[in-house]
């Protein structure tokens, strides 16, 4: 029977970076992922960091959310210094934007809640928001502009960090799904794949979209984390849809968000628009529907962009709570950590997602994350 100090269940961003940052720690880390790495969650955000409060959650999420940002310099230097990859980070600062008048009193009752926080933010009429961004279109109000927001290529940064982990001694096996976590008198064993058994005392769960469904507890005790007949699943799928446009000169510096999508764009003069939210569904086919959104949005933001050139399209699944929090944590089960269910804040969240888990399972100080533990839905 094989043996590691710790199995990490999930080669996205996050699952990823906890390996490496464990395999850091002096541990013995095997990551185990079902399909290709990164190719979920991870590919279908857009590569927004964007910590806001009065979102989903509250001050513990927030808090991680902004010590994460704070991290994000530092963690692409690591990563770079340790493949030798360059991944493009930029803080450009996001302009939230109001259409129209019901927009903007949104956007005020969102600026009152940064103002509450202290998280910078400045609220602008429309002709202050095309001050800085001229090729703004005329429809535009009001917008929010958060100066501290940034921007990181999340697909780079996807495949990049599994090979950090990699080069510092994490075993990395794709296409090794984890059929069940192996658990005993109420402490994990290990895992069981297709390929035998994993004995450990500590397991992961950053399976994402599949934290729920696809690792049912052996030795006849209860299975983590699904549902009765009438519920929700405990983590559930929420497809994400991304186009890429072509344009130069970029038509803007900054990230935009507008009702219906968001805009990034990269150095390389591609516009990444997304995310459509389908809820509960492991189809990853791209829409008409979808991609016809995602046009109307960021053209109607951004008039320019009806020249521009259509280059793909491609979604991916982002793992869902049952109350749109993340999981993070030690439960009921001794060993068994949960680090899933990010919704659409994974990428932001990696950082200190990773430094928390570690040092959780190392036994060491963290950020306070309480409100996010897997307790409170009973495990």
């Amino acid at each position: 029977m094989e043996r590691a100090d710790v199995v990490v269940i999930g080669g996205g961003l996050i699952g990823s970076a906890i390996a490496w940052r464990l395999q850091q720690a002096g541990r013995r880390v095997i990551l185990c992922e079902r399909g290709e790495l990164g190719a979920e969650a991870s590919s279908a955000a857009v590569g927004l960091l964007l910590p806001e409060a009065g979102r989903e959650g509250g001050p513990e999420l927030w808090g991680l959310w902004e010590a994460s940002l704070a991290r994000y310099p530092g963690f692409v230097d690591e990563v770079r210094e340790a493949t030798g990859v360059a991944v493009e980070f930029r803080q450009t600062g996001n302009l939230a934007l109001a259409m129209n008048a019901a927009e903007g009193e949104v956007l005020s009752r969102r600026f009152r809640a940064q103002v509450a926080a202290k998280i910078p933010a400045e609220l602008l009429s429309g002709d202050g928001a095309r001050a800085i961004e001229p090729s703004l279109s005329p429809e535009v109000q009001a917008a929010l502009f958060f100066p501290r927001h940034a921007l990181v290529d999340n697909q780079r940064l996807s495949k990049t960090v599994p090979l950090a982990a990699a080069k510092a001694g994490v075993e990395v096996r794709v296409h090794e799904p984890v059929l069940g976590i192996v658990v005993h008198s109420g402490r994990v064993e290990g895992v069981e794949t297709y390929r035998g058994r994993i004995a450990a005392d500590v397991v992961v769960n950053a399976a994402g979209s599949w934290a729920s469904l696809g690792v049912p507890m052996h030795h006849g005790e209860p299975v983590a984390g699904q549902a009765g007949p009438n519920d929700l699943p405990l983590v559930r799928p929420a497809k994400g849809e991304v186009i890429a446009l072509w344009t130069w000169p970029r038509p803007i510096e900054r990230l935009l968000t507008v009702s219906g999508a968001s805009i990034v764009a990269r150095a390389d003069g591609r516009l990444i628009v997304g995310g459509t939210v389908i809820d509960n569904s492991y189809d990853k086919a791209v829409t008409a529907g979808g991609v016809a959104s995602l046009l109307a949005a960021a053209v109607q933001a951004l008039p320019r962009l009806q020249n521009a050139r259509f280059v793909e399209a491609w979604s991916g699944l982002r793992p869902r709570t049952r109350d749109d929090q993340p999981i993070i944590g030690s439960g009921e089960v001794a060993g068994l950590f949960w680090a899933t269910g990010h919704f659409k804040t994974g990428i932001l969240a990696t950082p200190a997602t990773a430094d928390v888990v570690t040092a959780m399972i190392e036994g060491k100080e963290h950020l306070p994350v309480g409100s996010l533990s897997p307790k409170r839905f009973g495990l």
